[in-house]
């Protein structure tokens, strides 16, 4: 029933016409997307793009279903098929939105329409335990003001952004904190004078104790984010995440950032995050299926 899609254009409208409160950098959307040598293959009705199942992997990147054609088995459908492609290329299992890093459209299969159930009942288990995946963000435009700002020092720390010559000190500082974040740190766009995407450090002294990615509009107009928060491990419990998050939010609004986003967060640093007034948007269901 399904047909391959070669026109990876109708990938990319299905998307936004599915997901349109997904935040993602556009750019990244459409190259992953357009990747030809993931399979791609949907359900065409009235003419048209119905429903759609892009793999890459042994996971789904995008299983989607235009609104008007739910209900129908077009899910189903096409989540059969998937399982037997990933099944016949000799994969044990089977995940939902956690692909590799640069071929992953949201984290796992978002919860605010229930669509969670549909791949629970098909033998879908969450993969995160008792830990749960969110997005969150806050209206900027009446958010009270941060207590922490770009420049100030509490307790002898200092939050500024970082330069050029910071980047051996930042580097060293997220190996030991998260090393999975140093790749996005040693991006050198972030360290230009007109950079949309600077980075935050925390430093006493020559010393980085945490670092945190600051955003302007890179996944939107009036949209900035922050995110990738590391912390040294001798320098944690002194509230210096919380100061990072805090100085990075205030740096969005003070630079015309109309709401704050933060995405791929998870249960453990919730309340760090609500501390500057962010709220959960998005839950996602961390789906996976072993075969």
């Amino acid at each position: 029933m399904s047909e391959p899609i070669l026109d990876r254009r109708l990938l990319i409208d299905l998307y936004h016409d599915c997901f349109p409160e997904n935040v993602r950098e556009e750019a990244v959307v459409e190259r992953i997307l357009s990747h030809t040598e993931d399979p791609a293959f949907g359900i065409f009705a009235d003419g048209a793009l119905a429903a759609a199942c892009l793999l890459h992997g042994r996971a789904i990147t995008m299983l989607a279903v235009q609104p008007a054609y739910r209900r129908k088995g077009f899910g189903s459908t096409l989540l059969n098929e998937a399982e037997q492609r990933i099944r016949a290329a000799g994969y044990e299992k089977l995940t939902i939105g956690v692909g590799t890093d640069d071929a992953y459209l949201m984290p796992g299969v978002p919860m605010d329409q229930g669509a969670d159930a549909f791949f629970r009942k098909r033998g879908y288990q969450h993969n995160w335990g008792e830990t749960g995946c969110f997005d969150m963000s806050m209206d900027l435009s009446d958010a009270p003001e941060q207590p922490v700002h770009v420049g100030d020092t509490v307790h002898g720390i200092t939050y500024r952004m970082a330069g050029p010559k910071d980047i051996p000190g930042i580097e060293a500082c997220v190996k030991d904190a998260q090393e999975s974040f140093v790749p996005y740190y040693l991006e050198t766009e972030h360290y230009t004078a007109d950079t949309k995407a600077p980075v935050l450090v925390a430093v006493r002294g020559a010393d980085v104790l945490g670092t945190l990615i600051v955003s302007l509009e890179v996944e939107g107009e009036g949209l900035g984010s922050v995110g990738c928060t590391a912390t040294r491990t001798d320098a944690r419990g002194q509230g210096i995440a919380t100061h990072m998050v805090q100085a990075g939010t205030q740096y969005l609004k003070d630079n015309g950032m109309r709401r704050a986003f933060l995405g791929y967060t998870y249960t453990d640093i919730l309340r760090m995050y609500a501390r500057a007034g962010y709220q959960v948007s998005q839950e996602y269901f961390m789906a996976e299926k072993r075969f």
